[in-house]
């Protein structure tokens, strides 16, 4: 009888193990712009620009932060399309550090034309520029 009831809690634990490892993050549901992005380059119609190394773009859920040396970041919610990205910023903190991603500072959205989405690259456009992220965070 007792080896049984050892044996039930010994499958309860594992069918919940298995339960529990399928789980994805919340947030998780979009797909490959699921995580944190680092901004490899930016390229403008008169050659490359200088920018801060530690730039990262993240997503999750319905929203988005964007993060700039550590130190300034911007967040909000964001649509996605086939072909597009638009930034709805909704607070910001730290220096305010505008490379063209960073909506106005009258916190209008920010469209983006979509180049390339996968696992591993994110390359958004916006008039001349175009920047180029890779994931650094599922």
């Amino acid at each position: 009888m007792r080896k049984k009831r050892i044996l039930k809690l010994l499958l309860a634990g594992i069918g919940s193990a298995c339960v529990f490892a399928g789980c994805e993050p919340d947030g998780a549901d979009i797909g490959n712009l699921y995580g944190r992005w680092h901004l490899e380059s930016i390229e403008s119609a008169q050659g490359p620009v200088v920018h801060n190394d530690t730039i990262f773009l993240s997503f999750q859920g319905t929203a988005y932060q964007y993060l700039v040396g550590w130190g300034h970041f911007d967040w909000g919610s964001y649509r996605k399309t086939a072909d597009s990205l638009v930034l709805n910023p909704l607070a910001y903190g730290g220096n305010f550090i505008d490379i063209g991603i960073v909506p106005d500072p009258k916190r209008q959205p920010t469209g983006f034309a979509l180049q390339k989405l996968n696992n591993h690259d994110l390359i958004i456009s916006r008039h001349d520029t175009v920047w180029s992220f890779s994931k650094f965070l599922d």
